[in-house]
């Protein structure tokens, strides 16, 4: 029998933002351990709040009388410890950083109020087991999250402000707040329809590709790439990787089997052509793909096939540069998309902006965009940024269908 203990610990430091001032703190600290026992091709598991003890591992040892099939062999002997933390200054420099940053906002655009939350989060994933593996991650981040509303509007809010950073500039998150707040202030109204370049992020229109290179969709056969593996169908400039690197924030380099990627990440799919689907050890096993680090599941429940943390390769390119003198429109909120099964894109976008020279100028009435992810990612596809000009994000720029409602 084989023991080994997974767990989560999140230390969070939480500012209540109301009337674009704080009104509250809460503070957090919470630690999650599961228990796994592996013997003869199953697998028991018992959680626990906090730290296990004896009881939580007899617990799963226990569990193994449910006979959970998980003929897998553990990840073993390997050691490997991952702090991507930065100094960014104490709880006490944060509120006050915070505190200030909201007073200038208040003093400069009094037509706004700024809801929701600031955060400052720090957390540690740890995998060990009775067979040499040891592996931990540790990282932290300043999270902006606001929900915000012009005083006139009657809509519950017009749109939101997102920005998350392991040491965050203030004066360079106020500043890209302040250009959207200020384009805002500009409403364009003039007709907007055709082809135009839309600055979106991949997060916004992921979803077919998520679906898609799922390993077991693949292996199952009802993946619409299901006969294009090895085959270039998307631009020579579009690569997707399964991304375990130091960017993404709070991305362990392991999965919750203990799976690693060399240089802690893979392709899936590399200059245009799919190479293969995201998988986990029992994907591997049914239908013989790759292995690329995919497993996910609350620290105390059976691992699984589950998205791994994606990211799109830049360009040697700023946004400027990519959009080389075309206007464009900033999807900066758009909800209530989706793809139609052959792969067509079409979604509402309830705040766009007006992008000229790679700055925003103006705010766009609510409108649709569209396209199919062979055209959008093929011929209409310009590049992901190089740089991150808002919101502290890299963003892709695509030539879409642009209706207004």
């Amino acid at each position: 029998m084989v023991r080994e203990q997974f767990q989560v610990k999140i230390n969070s430091f939480t500012l209540n933002v109301t009337q674009t001032a704080v009104d509250a703190v809460r503070k957090k600290q919470i630690t999650k351990t599961g228990c796994r026992v592996y013997s003869d091709g199953y697998i028991g598991i018992s959680g626990t709040f906090g730290e296990a003890d004896e009881q939580t591992w007899l617990d799963a040892e226990k569990n193994l009388m449910k006979k959970i099939p998980y003929p897998y062999p553990p990840s073993a002997g390997k050691t490997r410890i991952r702090n991507t933390k930065k100094a960014c200054g104490s709880q006490t420099d944060f509120l006050k950083q915070s505190e200030e940053f909201l007073a200038r906002i208040r003093k400069d655009f009094p037509d706004f109020i700024c809801s929701n939350k600031l955060m400052s989060v720090e957390s540690e994933v740890s995998i060990h087991n009775d067979l040499g593996l040891d592996y931990c991650n540790s990282d932290q981040s300043i999270v902006f999250g606001l929900v915000v509303k012009h005083i006139k509007s009657i809509n519950v809010f017009d749109t939101i402000y997102s920005f998350e950073d392991r040491d965050p500039d203030f004066e360079s998150v106020y500043e890209d707040l302040s250009s959207q707040l200020t384009a805002f202030r500009n409403p364009m109204e003039q007709k907007i329809s055709g082809k135009i370049p839309v600055v979106i992020g991949f997060q916004d229109i992921s979803g077919k590709f998520i679906e898609s290179l799922n390993g077991e969709a693949l292996g199952r056969g009802v993946s619409i790439f299901g006969d294009k593996i090895g085959k270039k169908v998307f631009n020579d400039d579009f690569s997707l990787i399964v991304d375990r690197g130091i960017e993404p924030i709070h991305a362990s380099f392991f999965d919750v089997e203990g799976s690693v990627l060399e240089s802690d990440q893979t392709a899936l799919i590399e200059k245009g052509q799919i190479r293969c689907g995201y998988a986990d050890k029992k994907t591997v096993d049914k239908y013989g793909m790759r292995n690329t680090a995919a497993a996910g599941g609350e620290y105390n429940s059976v691992p699984a096939l589950s998205v791994p943390p994606l990211s799109v390769l830049p360009s040697q390119k700023t946004l400027a540069e990519i959009l080389n003198g075309r206007d464009a429109i900033f999807a900066a909120v758009l909800s209530g998309g989706d793809f139609t099964n052959e792969g067509q894109f079409a979604s509402p976008v309830q705040m766009a902006y007006s992008i000229r020279d790679g700055k925003l100028v103006g705010k766009l009435p609510e409108l649709t965009i569209s396209g199919n992810i062979y055209d959008l990612f093929g011929n209409d596809y310009f590049g992901q940024s190089g740089d991150k000009p808002f919101c502290g994000e890299r963003y892709l720029v695509l030539n879409m269908d642009v209706n207004q409602y």
